[in-house]
Formats: structure tokens, C-alpha cells, sequence
């Protein structure tokens, strides 16, 4: 005898077990197409000065954070304005597993510059790509160009410094051999007018010692 009670528990019943199906189907389908794959992030700085040497690092790496090999990576960045100012540039293998740079002089346009990543694992037809952005920041540059006049003012004064020294020690120099030239003349002088002095006096005492002999003479004549 049809029970519509019955019917209607076994229907939920047969509901139930096809839900419960479904839902670890999705599970099952959803681990097979999980990504295990690499993933990529940026890992340099992103402040920066005009000319400075500056690098665009990333790690490539897994969803445990263990570094992946293999790939090959390529670099666009773009001006602030958005055109381009490296494109598809080949980056290097760091020493450090997993990390790739490319090494660049930052312009003199300020701003921020978009930067784009994109690293293919050949081998198992995979594609990962990163976009980050770095500053040229133009207080730093302000700063900068601060700094350098101050020191070139600097190096000026202490080259100006310098010289003045310079001069003084070679004033010091021909005043010390003016003073020396000056003492030699001064003693040859002195020793001349004193032989010369002493040459009158000995003519003198000569003359004298005679007038008196002769005056001897003159009165102890008979």
C-alpha cells in the first residue's frame, strides 16, 4: 500500500546522500586543480634618489615560502607618465635561491614608477607575474642636492683654508731666511767694524807710544 510518509523520508534520505556526493566531489575536483604551484612577490626597496643604483628583486617561491628554481624572469617598468622605461628586461640569478634582480640608474623624473614581473617555468608551461612600484622621490632629491652644495661649499672652504695656510708657511719660511740672511749680515758687519776699530785704536796707541819716545828724546837730548 503506498505510504507517502515512506516516500517522502526515502526521497530526503536519497537527497541527503547526493549532497554529501556532491560536496566531496567539489572537495576532490577542487584538490586536484589546487594551485601547488610558485608564486612570485617583490622584495627590493622602493625609495629612491635620481642616479642612484637601484635593483628590482623578487623571490620566487612556493605556498610554504620554499624557494623555486627554474625560471625565467623579465622585468617592464614604466615612468610615472606610464611610458616605458625598461621593457622585458632579462633579470639574473641571484646567489640566494628562488631570487632574480635587474640592475638600473634611477632617472631624474620623479614620481612613482610601476614596475611588472613576469617569470615562466618553461618546463612546466607556468606563467607567474608580480606589479609593484618604487619612488623616485624628489624631497630626496631636494635633500640631496642640499647635501651636495653644503659639501662643496665645505671642500671649498677648507681648500681656501689650505692655501692661506700654504701662503703663511712660505711667509713664515722667507721671514725665518730674512731673519737668518739679515743676522749673518748684521755679525759680518759687527766683525768688520770692530777689526776696524781695533785697527784704529792699535795706529792710535802706535802713534802715541812714538810721539811720546820722540818726546823722550827731544828732552833727554844734552
Amino acid at each position: 500500500m503506498y505510504d507517502p510518509s515512506k516516500m517522502k523520508k526515502r526521497r530526503a534520505f536519497f537527497v541527503a546522500i547526493a549532497i554529501t556526493i556532491a560536496f566531496l566531489a567539489l572537495v576532490f575536483i577542487g584538490k586536484m586543480f589546487e594551485d601547488t604551484g610558485a608564486a612570485v612577490k617583490i622584495v627590493s626597496g622602493t625609495e629612491y634618489i635620481s642616479g642612484e643604483s637601484g635593483q628590482v628583486i623578487v623571490q620566487v617561491s612556493d605556498k610554504d615560502g620554499s624557494p623555486v628554481e627554474g625560471y625565467a624572469c623579465k622585468v617592464t617598468v614604466l615612468y610615472p607618465d606610464k611610458n616605458y622605461f625598461m621593457i622585458d628586461q632579462v633579470m639574473i640569478d641571484s646567489s640566494e635561491p628562488g631570487n632574480y634582480y635587474k640592475e638600473f640608474i634611477t632617472p631624474n623624473t620623479t614620481g612613482v614608477y610601476e614596475e611588472n614581473v613576469r617569470c615562466l617555468n618553461s618546463e612546466e608551461n607556468r606563467t607567474v607575474r608580480v606589479s609593484s612600484s618604487f619612488h623616485v622621490s624628489l624631497a630626496l632629491n631636494i635633500i640631496e642636492k642640499i647635501a651636495t652644495n653644503q659639501t662643496q661649499q665645505f671642500n671649498e672652504v677648507i681648500q681656501q683654508f689650505n692655501q692661506t695656510r700654504e701662503k703663511l708657511e712660505l711667509l713664515d719660511r722667507l721671514i725665518n731666511s730674512t731673519r737668518e740672511e739679515l743676522g749673518l749680515k748684521i755679525n759680518a758687519t759687527k766683525a768688520e767694524i770692530n777689526e776696524s776699530v781695533n785697527k784704529k785704536f792699535q795706529k792710535l796707541y802706535h802713534d802715541i807710544a812714538n810721539a811720546s819716545q820722540k818726546e823722550l828724546e827731544i828732552f833727554s837730548a844734552p
